[in-house]
């Protein structure tokens, strides 16, 4: 049974929100295969590409050619609805890696960029011999174009904390945002820091005085 994913149901400037048909068929696990398209062009046909092609969201990034990448691994014991999120920041662990102890097959999910095209197709594995079938692309969805400053969703701060020289200081930053908002953090002086780095989520920042 061939299952289709459908053009995105809702976009952000960062996100894409697919909704995914779930094979109805037993299957192992299935990859979210993402392809950023360049002038709108439309991908080769998904069967055409090898598992070894279809690299890291970092690698994609890096890449100065479009390169299919795997956004995220579901696994048939973790399906949950059938909404993906494409560009939400969150990370996955293939299955098959724990079984041969590798560390190295975790999947970013990373943020897309604004004003960009982006298709996805799902590759179903069905057993542990890795047989599998993958489906079509979706029709090209494309991310809102930034404008203005970010909006933030969520901001926690410590706020002002008293310290001898020589304390341990737990420094508590958080933003959420859209796009990604951008810590930065350096020492002024003795006494007072400026936030310097590149966070989406909760962080606890340790500084000794």
């Amino acid at each position: 049974m061939e299952v289709t994913a459908k053009k995105a149901t809702e976009v952000t400037s960062s996100t894409l929100t697919f909704s995914l048909e779930i094979p109805s068929k037993t299957f192992v696990h299935f990859y979210v295969v993402a392809l950023k398209l360049k002038d709108d062009k439309e991908p080769t046909s998904s069967d055409s590409y090898e598992n070894s092609e279809l690299v890291t969201y970092a690698e994609a990034r890096k890449s100065t050619n479009p390169k299919t990448y795997i956004a995220a691994v579901v696994a048939f014991s973790g399906v949950d609805g059938n909404m993906f999120i494409l560009g939400e920041g969150r990370n996955t662990s293939d299955p098959t890696s724990r079984r041969r102890r590798s560390t190295s097959s975790d999947y970013y999910n990373g943020p897309l960029e604004p004003g960009n095209s982006y298709s996805i197709f799902q590759r179903i594995v069905l057993n542990n011999k890795s047989e599998y079938y993958s489906t079509d692309w979706s029709p090209a969805s494309k991310t809102n174009e930034y404008t203005g400053g970010p909006r933030v969703l969520t901001k926690i701060s410590s706020g002002d904390i008293k310290a001898k020289e020589g304390d341990l200081v737990n420094l508590l930053c958080s933003a959420e945002g859209e796009p990604p908002i951008t810590f930065s953090c350096k020492k002024i002086t003795r006494s007072h820091w400026k936030v310097s780095q590149k966070l989406k989520s909760l962080t606890t920042v340790h500084y000794l005085l």
